[in-house]
């Protein structure tokens, strides 16, 4: 399923590095790796931050892995559900996420909501707290996601006359629409730091 921009149903969609390496038969994708990357930043910035308000690692670290699985396990059933055509009943489609890739962001972001006020209640945390932490953490885990996003061709954005950038395989110049994102994330996180 290609993603890409679309105007009067003509679309415009070019990755740049969908794929940053393989591993034999294994792809390593752009936008995976960014996201990883920028979740593992994240939680980094979010620990050393919580480190400040005297908050136990254990405890904040079980909300923040808790609300991660919780979020990747939501969002793949959720994928395969709307997808369900392309699964079918067919467990191996459904845990092989480096050949039928696939997860629903809203639905990660509601599952990990979930799974950190969970283990923040459990824990008696205060839940306030925790996800003014975690924001911090997470303006930068957007950040390099839609760096990821850049790479892997989605939104490729307007072709424009002037303030673009030219793509491989493309003629004319596109707003960088990936930039806004990435800059307004990274300002955010500075914001809030």
């Amino acid at each position: 399923m290609e993603l890409g921009f679309c105007k009067l149903n003509q679309c415009y969609y070019q990755p740049v590095r969908p794929i940053l390496f393989q591993f034999g038969p294994v792809p390593i994708y752009s936008f995976g790796i960014f996201l990883c990357i920028g979740a593992l930043v994240g939680m980094f910035v979010s620990w050393r931050k919580a480190r400040e308000y005297h908050l136990e690692d254990d405890e904040f670290f079980d909300a923040i892995f808790s609300g991660l699985l919780l979020g990747v396990v939501l969002g793949r059933i959720w994928y395969i559900a709307q997808n369900f055509s392309q699964f079918g009943v067919n467990p191996l489609k459904w845990l092989w996420l480096t050949r039928y890739v696939g997860l629903s962001f809203p639905a990660i972001f509601l599952g990990m909501v979930a799974g950190v006020v969970w283990i923040s209640r459990k824990n008696n945390l205060d839940l306030y707290k925790v996800f003014d932490l975690l924001s911090i953490g997470g303006a930068l885990t957007l950040s390099f996601g839609w760096i990821g996003a850049f790479l892997d061709g989605f939104p490729l954005g307007r072709q424009v006359e002037t303030l673009g950038i030219v793509l491989p395989g493309l003629s004319g110049r596109y707003f960088p629409v990936h930039f806004l994102p990435i800059i307004g994330f990274a300002i955010v996180y500075l914001l809030l730091t």
